[in-house]
């Protein structure tokens, strides 16, 4: 039976090959070149599966963090922790280092004193290590700072001269990319404004921290 149905459907494929070679061939070419192409697609998927999101160099990011500020040293002496908003730039120079900036400004309050915390910070944020689209960071620099307040001194409620001073700033985290284009993470990020000294009264010092959920926008 099974040489009754082979032996028909050989003379059909003889007779095709006979009055159209051509067609014949671009057919058996086809088809082998199909089954080719979904052969080594295979075996590449099997050696190097694709990663899930490489990094990237030369590249501009915006990013929003949002979370908590917790004052030290005198800062904390004349106003309470508080809620704040914090805005990031940066931009990737190598696969291993970034370059950042960072903008601030926040309000904090005790009974009728103040604290009136801005800054603008840059630096280098450099990944430890990359797994998968998982990257844990540091980063350090300096950057300008305008603390203000008004404290009592002496029995007096007074303000603060306004003046602008440099400083330090640190910090660590963790960033998650969610795709190409878009990140999260967490940050502990460490403002350290030099003293600023008064005509007549103490001297403003006092550090700060920010713990904060980050969201990141990479620009194409």
């Amino acid at each position: 039976m099974h040489m009754r149905r082979v032996v028909p459907l050989l003379s059909l494929l003889l007779f095709l090959l006979h009055t159209h070679p051509g067609w014949a061939k671009s057919t058996i070419k086809k088809l082998t070149s199909q089954k080719g192409t979904a052969k080594a697609q295979r075996a590449l998927d099997k050696i190097a599966p694709p990663t899930a999101i490489p990094g990237r160099t030369n590249q501009h990011y915006i990013g929003i963090g949002i979370g908590q500020t917790f004052l030290r040293s005198g800062f904390e002496e004349n106003g309470y922790d508080s809620i704040t908003i914090d805005g990031y730039y940066g931009y990737s120079a190598s696969h291993s280092f970034e370059a950042y900036s960072n903008i601030h400004y926040s309000s904090h309050r005790y009974l009728s004193q103040r604290v009136y915390l801005t800054g603008v910070a840059f630096g280098i944020k450099a990944h430890a290590y990359k797994f998968d689209s998982f990257a844990p960071f540091v980063l350090g620099g300096l950057g300008f700072y305008h603390p203000k307040e008004r404290r009592v001194v002496n029995g007096t409620l007074l303000e603060t001269n306004s003046k602008l001073a440099f400083g330090t700033n640190f910090g660590a985290g963790v960033e998650l990319r969610l795709n190409p284009q878009a990140g999260v993470g967490i940050i502990i990020h460490y403002h350290n404004p030099f003293d600023i000294r008064q005509d007549n009264q103490p001297k403003i010092e006092g550090s700060y921290y920010k713990l904060l959920i980050t969201a990141q926008y990479y620009l194409k």
